[in-house]
C-alpha cells in the first residue's frame, strides 16, 4: 500500500460522488478552497491532487485513510496498518486516538500536531 493507491482511491471516490450528483466539481472546489477548472483538472488527471488539496477533501467529506483502506486490502493488512500507525476506532467506527508515540491526539487521521521539543 502506498500514497499513489489511497490518491487514485479519493479520487476514484470524489469522481462517484460527483457522477451521482451528491457533488459538483464547483461545489468540491469551494469547500476545498481552489478554482472550479483546477478540480475539472485533478479529477480528469490532468494535474496532480496535492497532499494539502487530499487532506482538505477527506476534511471536507468527513473521511478518513482507514475509509479508503476498505475494500481495497485484506484485513490482515488493515489491521497490519493501523497496528503500525497506532490508529484506533471506537465501537461506533469513530477515530479516537492515533497514539503513536511523539503524535498528538487529535481526533481525526489527518494531520496530528507533533509534540513541542521532540525534533
Amino acid at each position: 500500500m502506498d500514497f499513489e493507491t489511497l490518491q487514485l482511491r479519493l479520487l476514484a471516490r470524489v469522481r462517484t460522488h460527483v457522477r451521482n450528483g451528491e457533488l459538483t466539481e464547483r461545489g468540491l472546489a469551494r469547500m476545498i478552497g481552489i478554482s472550479q477548472p483546477h478540480m475539472h483538472h485533478i479529477l480528469k488527471g490532468v494535474r496532480t491532487l496535492s497532499i494539502e488539496n487530499a487532506d482538505r477533501i477527506l476534511r471536507r467529506l468527513d473521511l478518513t485513510v482507514l475509509d479508503l483502506l476498505e475494500g481495497l486490502a485484506s484485513p490482515v493488512e488493515v489491521a497490519e496498518v493501523t497496528t503500525i500507525a497506532g490508529i484506533e476506532r471506537d465501537e461506533q467506527g469513530d477515530l479516537t486516538s492515533i497514539g503513536a508515540e511523539g503524535w498528538q491526539d487529535t481526533g481525526k487521521f489527518g494531520k496530528p500536531g507533533v509534540q513541542p521539543g521532540l525534533f
